[in-house]
């Protein structure tokens, strides 16, 4: 199972690791569902982005304020766990219809060239909207040596495709708003899609 430990979330002044730390517990929430620690991780996550300047107040007081368990269990359950009636988080199934097809390859592929592998024991293909976000957040600590400074001579052409495979989350966005159960999850992947673009457009 991909873990953060709590101790890492820590509030940290640093946008990059704010960053990091946001998109790794998006993917722990999006691959293995809300939990306790999901969502106290997600607490601290959307504080240290709210200090950091990410999100807004406005944002941040909204998200915040949907963050109980039960509630984010249950939209979880009627969004992404009812069958053919649910919302898919694969990539490969919102762009051809099938799971399992060349989005996720290509980021097999990329993986493999930047020699990352989540710590999971999760069968869920790469094209899994909590894995690619839990990657994004692999790929961002990647750019940081051991000081927590940023290198700026790391490779930022694989942080950039794996980013251009959240161009669909606007889709997904987009359907569980019309499933009206609740605004959090379509709020939270709309602001990661924001983030993520904004990290790639600021590191140009």
């Amino acid at each position: 199972m991909v873990s953060i430990k709590q101790s890492e979330v820590a509030l940290n002044h640093s946008s990059e690791q704010c960053s990091e730390l946001f998109f790794k517990t998006l993917g722990l929430l999006f691959l293995n569902g809300p939990s306790e620690e999901n969502v106290q991780l997600l607490t601290l996550g959307l504080e240290n982005c709210r200090q950091c300047g990410l999100i807004s107040q406005a944002e941040y007081e909204e998200l915040s304020e949907q963050l109980d368990l039960q509630a984010l269990g249950r939209d979880y359950g009627s969004l992404f766990c009812l069958g053919s009636s649910s919302l898919s988080l694969y990539e490969s199934v919102w762009l051809t219809g099938l799971a399992m097809q060349e989005p996720r390859d290509e980021l097999r592929k990329i993986l493999r060239a930047c020699s990352l592998k989540p710590n999971t024991n999760s069968n869920e293909p790469e094209d899994h909207l909590g894995f690619i976000y839990y990657c994004v957040g692999m790929l961002l600590e990647k750019r940081r040596g051991a000081d927590g400074d940023l290198r700026e001579s790391e490779d930022m052409s694989p942080l950039k495709e794996t980013v251009s495979h959240l161009k669909w989350t606007r889709l997904l966005a987009g359907a569980i708003s019309d499933r009206h159960a609740g605004n959090f999850y379509s709020n939270i992947v709309s602001i990661a899609n924001r983030l993520a673009n904004e990290t790639i457009n600021k590191n140009d």
